[in-house]
């Protein structure tokens, strides 16, 4: 219902064609919609309002033209209310969605009479033609276009403000700003204001200014007066208020399409809205989706090229295909949902980020999900993605009976069966997969056509990724007995301490031996202790040579000739970032190797056989321990979890070394392929092709490229690639909303992502494997970098096999990312390192060559005074592996 002060509407007769035409125009005629050459964009805005049943102070429009006389002029004042009266502009560009023209034509508040009106409507006019609008214009490429003006009644509002539907900086939240008085102190701002955010579910964050003046109404002017103390330290609005408003502003936002810039006011605690535009400024909005890389930056850390990242995607999608028909879901179920799982990770700025929309909506089609729906979600890390368009209703009674029972039941039976089978079927898969990598391992793939290159590879995708469902229900295996056996450990040994239980469990589970992660190391240690016992290599190893220098000179003695080609027969294809198509192999990198000796002759005598001794020796006694404390089928149980999780640890660490062989193999395709398209002048460099998507580089062979050209793609995206290796990267976890590049930045999202010490100077983590150490920090980005190891505590972002190498030359592990599951975490468990994963904010918290002290078992890190602690490493290596 429109109030009658808003259907006002005077006419005037035209002295040159002696027709009537409207020279005031209703608040009515706005909401019912009327040319915007005739009102502009403030007017516009209001009858939105209107529209949309908002409370708004009673107004008319001036149009552009001849101006009213003042006959007609008081006559519609009256019909608004008694003075005092706002006049404000409304040009035709004004409050657009690109051109807001905040604050540049002029406004008018608290005219008293007609004349003062009127004289204010033409000053309004007049202020289109000013410098200031003028320059206004130039930078934006703009004009205001005709001036309509707004005369509305004033509302003294006891306090005002503005609100933002969405907060640029957090979109998720309403912002909304509040000052005593009227608006014109927020709008330039000229007094102190309170800042209210508020979130979807009504959360309130308050921050509440010592307001010490505010604007009022003086005598027909606005005046900055003074403000009582103990009224300046109140809010400028109820939580309640606020709660309102910002319900208001969530029903434009979603009624407008866009988010919303709006001004209001108070009085006697009845809220008013007075303007309404689009936010100008870029904000995200929309569906909301929650990205997560703290998993996933083992694999794919820092940034990445787009092939990597399309052929991760599909490797991606095809694997949880296959884990969902693992788990019981139908192959129709999988096709209908196609776009989840094309959607499980996105490229953020370079880097590889998990989709948790995505996986949430897997998880839903899972059997089982409705009777264990919170702790899957919370096992899966997707829970803040529940209340987001991918969740599933709650099932009623009798779908959880009829239907999900029964999916339930037979995903049970069906597990257990594949448990019962899954050493069979590994040792089947293993089989198959040497005989699929053998069909093409020993091909020439330089000599291949470009046709038969896509042949191989997609050969391979048939034989080795469509078949890897051993290794998928092995690492489900895994998470399963090693989450079982950290509860037994908790609740059966350890009196329910759920720190000692977690560290009798990695106990357990160190010292397994027989892990395809190790055994390269152990093989450098090996020909460590060969080089050893020959003087003259020795004193080589002990030169100033280049390892590029020493690698040449080395190649001449048959001895270490045939072993390093043994070695890279066997492990050439391992490197750091090893899931990166980009990164070179070993092979083509043998001074790592060379340098990794030099440092293992520097540390004196290691020998394999006795690395890990001890952690085996621990491992046992642990058991022993283990087993004496329970009897009858608490033994028995706990035993068979024992057996079970050891095997699937072990098995998980070797499986991943054959997913390395086919990143391998998949790497010397392409890179076999970016010749073929250098040499037909496609690329300008073999190592272009990585710029490139997967799709476009077999387009350039099938003929299905949306573009050719080629040089300009790879030289676009590689700028952008490396303009993101300059910037700061995002966050771990952030929320986007709307189109993923439209306006986002990728900020923090609710999960504090800063590390949370129990006190100052003090850092804490996942503990892996327990043992004491106290020594320097070697801060490494890269494991390059670790040629002068000697006893120090690494401390890295993350790890991968590619670092292996380098353990033996520490006392201790630290690493920002990974789990206890994590490949640092096995692998130093094997070997016996102290280690503590999953710091937040390691790195940026310890220096290099900081000394610092860490505790495996409780995983706690303290960070001690600098000083002469350089010279201390040796010696800390020694006391490390005594205190343990």
């Amino acid at each position: 219902m429109i109030p009658a002060t808003h259907k006002l509407l005077v006419h005037i007769t035209d002295p040159h064609t002696s027709e009537k035409e409207p020279a005031l125009i209703s608040a009515e005629e706005v909401r019912e919609g009327v040319d915007m050459a005739l009102v502009g964009g403030k007017a516009a805005g209001l009858g939105l309002l209107l529209k949309h049943h908002f409370p708004v102070p009673a107004f008319f429009v001036v149009p552009p033209g001849p101006e009213p006389d003042l006959e007609s002029l008081g006559e519609a004042l009256r019909g608004i209310g008694g003075a005092p009266w706002a006049v404000r502009s409304s040009a035709v560009a004004e409050d657009g969605s690109q051109h807001s023209f905040a604050g540049q034509l002029q406004s008018f508040l608290g005219m008293d009479s007609p004349q003062a009106v009127l004289e204010a409507i033409r000053k309004c006019r007049d202020s289109a033609h000013s410098q200031r609008v003028r320059a206004y214009c130039r930078s934006r490429g703009t004009s205001p276009g005709p001036v309509a003006v707004v005369v509305q009644r004033l509302v003294l509002g006891d306090s005002s403000g503005v609100m933002f539907t969405r907060d640029p900086d957090q979109p998720e939240t309403t912002l909304i700003s509040a000052a005593l008085g009227l608006g014109e102190g927020v709008v330039s701002g000229a007094v102190d204001c309170d800042s209210f955010r508020v979130d979807p579910t009504g959360g309130l964050d308050s921050q509440v200014a010592v307001k010490t003046e505010k604007m009022l109404l003086h005598e027909g002017r606005v005046i900055k007066v003074a403000v009582d103390p103990s009224e300046g330290r109140r809010p400028a609005l109820s939580p309640q208020l606020v709660g309102e408003l910002a319900r208001w502003g969530r029903l434009l936002e979603k009624s407008l399409g866009r988010p919303q810039d709006i001004e209001w006011t108070c009085r006697g605690g009845k809220l008013y809205l007075l303007q309404c535009r689009p936010i100008t400024t870029p904000v995200p909005w929309g569906r909301r989706l929650l990205w997560d890389n703290s998993n996933i930056v083992e694999s794919y850390h820092g940034v990445t090229t787009p092939l990597t990242y399309s052929f991760a995607r599909n490797a991606y999608s095809i694997v949880y295909k296959l884990f969902c028909r693992v788990m019981g879901v139908s192959r129709r179920v999988i096709a209908q949902n196609d776009d989840a799982f094309q959607r499980l990770i996105g490229f953020i700025q370079g880097r590889v980020y998990y989709n948790l929309n995505g996986w949430y909506r897997i998880l839903t089609l899972l059997p089982g999900f409705q009777y264990n729906r919170a702790f899957m979600e919370q096992m899966m890390g997707v829970s803040e993605v529940a209340e987001d368009q991918d969740a599933e209703a709650p099932a009623s009674a009798w779908q959880r009976t009829l239907v999900h029972l029964p999916r339930l039941l037979w995903l049970l039976m069906s597990l257990s069966w594949r448990m019962l089978r899954l050493g069979p079927d590994i040792r089947r898969f293993k089989s198959d997969f040497e005989h699929s990598m053998s069909l093409h391992g020993g091909s020439d793939l330089e000599a291949l056509p470009p046709e038969d290159l896509l042949d191989v590879y997609a050969d391979l995708e048939r034989r080795l990724l469509w078949s890897w469902t051993p290794p998928i229900v092995n690492d489900f295996f895994t998470m399963i007995f090693h989450g079982v056996l950290r509860k037994l450990c908790t609740t059966w040994i350890e009196s329910g301490s759920s720190q000692a239980g977690d560290a009798l469990a990695n106990s357990l589970l160190a010292g397994e031996g027989n892990l395809e992660s190790t055994a390269p190391t152990m093989d450098l240690l090996r020909q460590a202790m060969e080089m050893r016992r020959d003087p003259e290599i020795t004193a080589l190893m002990a030169s100033p040579s280049s390892d590029r220098e020493l690698h040449e000179i080395l190649l001449r003695k048959p001895a270490f000739r045939s072993w390093m080609e043994r070695w890279m027969a066997r492990w050439g294809d391992r490197c750091v970032d090893e899931l990166k198509l980009e990164t070179t192999p070993l092979r083509d990198r043998p001074e790592f190797i060379i340098s990794t000796l030099r440092n293992y002759l520097r540390a004196g005598p290691m020998d394999p056989a006795e690395l890990g001794r001890q952690e085996r020796l621990r491992r046992d006694q642990a058991q022993r321990s283990s087993l004496a404390a329970l009897s009858g089928h608490r033994r028995w149980l706990f035993r068979w979890v024992l057996s079970r999780a050891r095997q699937c640890v072990r098995e998980r660490e070797n499986l991943r070394f054959l997913r390395t062989r086919v990143f391998g193999m998949v790497r010397d395709i392409f890179r076999a392929m970016g010749r073929k398209m250098q040499l037909a002048g496609a690329i300008e460099s073999a190592d272009d092709i990585f710029y490139l998507h997967i799709d476009e580089v077999f387009g350039w062979v099938r003929g299905t490229a949306v573009s050719t050209e080629w040089k300009a793609l790879v030289e676009l995206r590689r700028a952008e690639m490396d303009r993101y290796r300059r910037e700061p990267p995002p966050p771990e976890r952030f929320h986007t909303f709307g189109p993923v590049h439209r306006a986002n930045r990728f900020l923090p999202g609710r999960r504090p992502l800063s590390p949370q010490p129990s006190r100052s100077g003090e850092l804490s983590g996942t503990p892996c494997f327990p043992g004491r150490v106290e020594a320097p920090a070697a801060v490494l980005d890269d494991p390059s970098q670790g040629a002068r190891l000697d006893g120090q505590i690494l401390v890295a972002g993350r790890t991968d096999p590619g670092w292996v190498p380098l353990y033996p030359s520490v006392s201790g592990l630290l690493v920002e990312r990974g789990s206890a599951l994590s490949h640092s975490a096995v692998v130093a468990r094997e070997m016996g390192i102290p280690t503590i994963v999953g710091i937040r904010g390691l790195t940026d918290k310890v220096q290099d060559g900081q000394l610092i002290s860490m505790d495996g078992a409780s995983g706690t890190i303290r960070l001690l005074e600098p000083g002469s602690s350089r010279n201390r490493s040796s010696e800390s290596r020694q006391g490390t592996r005594a205190s343990k």
